[in-house]
This record gives structure tokens, sequence and C-alpha cells, in this order.
């Protein structure tokens, strides 16, 4: 799965900067607060923050119930 993009989904309180020491090159790490009021919104902006297609989720806390 070569060149997958990774969406990074952090914990509460922090943001997607928790993510920086880890991302690679193509993978995003949206701030959820700023993609709206609610997880469902969150799941379905975060998802089209990255390319089209097969995606990599990876969650930490509040980061993994969005992902689900």
């Amino acid at each position: 799965m070569a060149n997958v993009p990774v969406v990074f989904l952090h914990a509460f309180p922090l943001n997607g900067s928790m993510w920086d020491n880890v991302r690679t090159p193509g993978s995003v790490a949206p701030d959820l607060y700023d993609l709206g009021d609610t997880m469902t919104t969150w799941a379905h902006r975060a998802l089209a923050a990255a390319p089209a297609g097969p995606r990599v989720l990876v969650g930490c806390s509040m980061g993994v119930s969005c992902a689900l």
C-alpha cells in the first residue's frame, strides 16, 4: 500500500500539531475543531482533506472515535 495517504486524528484537547514528530510527506493532520461542531462532520471533512481513494487513519483518544 505504498503512497496511501495517512490521516492523523488528534486527541482532546490537543490539535493536529500533536502528530508533527511522526507525520510523513503527503499525510494530513487537520485540527478537528476547525472542521465543524460534530464528530460526524469532523470525520467527513478530515477524510476530504486527504486525496481521494484508500486512506490509512491513525487516531488517539477522540481521534479514534472520529475514525470509527
